[in-house]
């Protein structure tokens, strides 16, 4: 009886819907595990990516349809997909979904997002979608992703960090932050402060 309750309970806090097999909880489980603590980036690449192939952002894709889009699980399956150049635009889309809703201010964000605001490092949290990008541009140096990670609106302590980390990749990318920036005008101004 305790051997069906928690695989239930584990699927409960990654947002499974339907019934999921005990392969597709371990499968979630690893996925959430390889993606904690992206602090030490080229260890987290190393270490990522030992535990998370390039054939398992095809089981993501299968996956995905039967996970709530508020879903813990959703975020870093869609994360996945990023990450390995899959579905990139709308993986991308799904990754930023929580940034998205909290930029056009609606009440849903609050309901799906706002409990989890403190769930570092939960790729649900605003504050995730500057690391996240950041991530996925150093593995797949595409301009879209870069694109994405300059037209994003903040204010508070949240701009704050974000500026630092532009500085930051501005030293060793210079030359790809210019190429992308001057596709809008926004982008531009953003750098040049």
């Amino acid at each position: 009886m305790m051997g069906l309750i928690i695989p239930f309970v584990v699927l409960a806090l990654f947002g499974v819907g339907g019934v999921e097999t005990t392969s597709q909880t371990t499968f979630l489980n690893r996925v959430h595990r390889a993606l904690a603590n992206p602090s030490d980036k080229k260890a987290w690449f190393i270490g990522f990516e030992k535990r998370v192939k390039p054939a398992d952002a095809q089981t993501a894709r299968k996956i995905i349809p039967t996970l709530k889009p508020n879903s813990r699980a959703y975020a870093e399956l869609s994360f996945v997909q990023a990450y390995y150049g899959v579905d990139l635009p709308a993986s991308l889309d799904r990754v930023q979904r929580p940034y998205t809703l909290w930029h056009r201010h609606t009440k849903q964000w609050d309901q799906e997002y706002g409990s989890v605001q403190e769930s570092y490092p939960d790729l649900r949290i605003n504050e995730m979608t500057v690391s996240i990008l950041n991530l996925l541009y150093l593995k797949r140096h595409d301009p879209q992703i870069l694109g994405r990670w300059l037209d994003l609106k903040m204010d508070g302590a949240w701009a704050e960090g974000n500026a630092d980390e532009i500085g930051a990749f501005w030293q060793r990318h210079a030359g790809e932050m210019i190429r992308v920036a001057g596709l809008k005008p926004s982008r531009t101004k953003l750098l040049a402060e």
